[in-house]
């Protein structure tokens, strides 16, 4: 087991050497990365959130805003944040995923703590080159959410009272 966390630790650093600190690759669950250079793993927190194992805080996706579980305004925010959740869920298990971090729209020295997406990191995940936002959207399962600079508009939660 020493052995395995040791490798990963060298692969890692190998990788971020080899791509840069802001680009990682990633599968879900126990799908090792395209690369096969280093092994980590997605959990998905909900459908804009995912969280990579040994990491302390989770990555929040950019570009869309997907119904909240946590704490919805309505019963059909929470049904369909589950649905939203679920299907994350899937595009992450399949092959060819790539989470790049960026930069997050926060005031400068924010970046990385409660005052800043919540702790969070930032980042664009894409399954075979498709952003996983935009499938969101285009299936009804988010909304667009554009940040730019050092802040972000109101967050979209445009379920309540709607049918889906």
């Amino acid at each position: 087991m020493i052995i395995v966390a040791a490798i990963a630790v060298v692969g890692l650093l190998y990788s971020l050497f080899e791509t840069g600190p802001s680009r990682f690759l990633g599968m879900a669950d126990t799908s090792p990365i395209a690369t096969g250079s280093v092994e980590q793993r997605f959990t998905v927190t909900d459908g804009d959130t995912v969280h990579i194992l040994g990491e302390r805080a989770g990555t929040r996706l950019v570009g869309f805003n997907t119904p909240e579980t946590f704490s919805p305004q309505c019963n059909d925010e929470r049904e369909l944040g589950n649905r939203a959740k679920s299907r994350l869920k899937e595009l992450v298990n399949l092959p060819n995923v790539q989470l790049t971090k960026v930069a997050c729209a926060c005031r400068a020295g924010t970046e990385g703590t409660d005052e800043c997406n919540y702790g969070r990191t930032c980042g664009v995940l894409k399954v075979d080159g498709r952003d996983v936002g935009q499938i969101l959207i285009a299936e009804g399962l988010a909304v667009p959410f554009i940040c730019g600079g050092d802040r972000c508009p109101g967050t979209p939660r445009p379920w309540c009272g709607r049918r889906s």
